[in-house]
């Protein structure tokens, strides 16, 4: 029997029982639909908050300062020259050091939550910033402690709307007024924070407004991404020296959070690959049944077929084709779904979605595979029945 009279065939019932095909279908459909959306947005989402990270460098060490460490008896500060003594460690690249606050920006009314950096102009270099619109702080800047602040584009644009170029305009951080120099280009949100609400003001222009010449963090440029483990040895070393106990502080890798981000995202991948694959062993249940059912009301048929020479072989053939041909059919359509959700909410989180070939393929293996598995015992039970037997069943 040819494959094009088999699958003729399995389609005459089918077309027959146009809702109960239908609803097998569907399930197919839904659970296909589920695993291909839900493994593409995942992956879309890691791979997004991948980039960001590495767009930061493997080489970024960022040590910190406890904020709790005078509640615990430690130093309660770090220094400017001791966050400056860093840069001489062997292997570094360059620092910068910094201190930060969240301090709403105005302007003429407008208020945008910024989160300032008071810091060096390696900052934006190390940091993975580039200046979109007007200049960076400079060095003469730092030294001259000059009122001026480059602003994050979310913080331009909610203070200056339809204003124009912000370039010259003021600005006032904390009660005091500063010039802007540069606007940075978008860099979007990492881990629900907005890294464009950011306002970026010279380290001791923040200081001599705040009377305090202490620094937060440190953020250190490794010259050797592969030394990125010793380089943290020795940071802690000289940190342990200033600040006590190591609860006073924390000194944390990128490449370390990177590798961390990944297997989170690979577990939760994994996980929700499982949980969407129930709904298709759910839909291939219901395969199983509704063929169950097909093969008791088609026993007459069935003996009909085998008195006029049919074989077990065309039997087994026919069910489990019925069996494949829902399957497949869901397993198309699901995929078809599956893809067109991911693009779409994708687009609507604001992620760039890059369908995977390869979930697309397994997805449709599996269902096919299902088909198979669900579809081959009512197939046997068909195949088995008895000629005699089955002409005269009476229901």
């Amino acid at each position: 029997m040819r494959v094009d009279d088999i699958l003729v065939e399995a389609a005459r019932p089918l077309w027959r029982h146009k809702l109960r095909s239908l609803l097998s279908v569907l399930s197919i459909v839904m659970g296909v639909a589920s695993v291909i959306a839900l493994m593409t947005l995942m992956q879309a989402a890691s791979q997004g908050v991948g980039r960001r990270l590495d767009a930061l460098g493997a080489n970024l060490v960022a040590v910190t300062v406890n904020p709790l460490a005078a509640s615990t008896g430690g130093t309660p500060t770090l220094t400017l020259p001791q966050a400056l003594s860093l840069a001489k460690i062997p292997g570094v690249a360059g620092v910068a050091p910094a201190a930060y606050a969240a301090i709403p920006a105005e302007r003429a009314g407008r208020e945008a939550p910024v989160t300032v950096y008071a810091t060096w102009p390696t900052f934006t270099r190390i940091m993975g910033y580039h200046v979109a619109i007007g200049r960076n702080l400079s060095m003469r800047d730092e030294s001259a402690s000059a009122a001026l602040v480059v602003l994050g584009s979310a913080a331009a644009q909610a203070l200056f709307p339809h204003d124009g170029h912000p370039i010259g305009r003021t600005v006032v951080i904390g009660g005091e007024p500063y010039r802007v120099t540069g606007v940075l280009a978008p860099k979007g949100s990492l881990f629900g924070v907005n890294e464009d609400a950011v306002a970026i003001l010279p380290l001791t222009t923040y200081q001599r407004a705040a009377d305090n010449g202490s620094v937060t963090s440190v953020y250190v440029q490794a010259q050797n991404p592969a030394r990125i483990r010793p380089l943290m040895r020795e940071l802690a070393d000289k940190l342990g020296q200033w600040l006590g106990p190591q609860n006073q502080y924390t000194v944390v890798a990128q490449s370390l959070v990177l590798g961390v981000v990944h297997r989170i995202s690979r577990l939760l991948t994994d996980i929700l690959a499982g949980v969407a694959s129930i709904s298709i062993v759910v839909g291939g249940l219901g395969i199983l049944n509704v063929h169950l059912m097909a093969v008791a009301e088609r026993i007459r048929e069935i003996g009909v077929r085998k008195s006029v020479g049919a074989r077990r072989c065309d039997i087994l053939v026919q069910f489990l084709a019925e069996a494949v041909l829902i399957a497949g059919i869901g397993g198309v359509i699901g995929t078809g779904l599956g893809v067109a959700l991911s693009q779409a909410i994708g687009q609507r989180l604001g992620l760039s979605v890059v369908v995977n070939l390869r979930i697309v393929e397994d997805a449709l293996v599996i269902s096919l595979l299902l088909g198979v598995a669900v579809g081959l015992y009512p197939a046997l039970r068909a195949a088995a029945l008895a000629p005699v037997e089955a002409l005269t069943f009476d229901r």
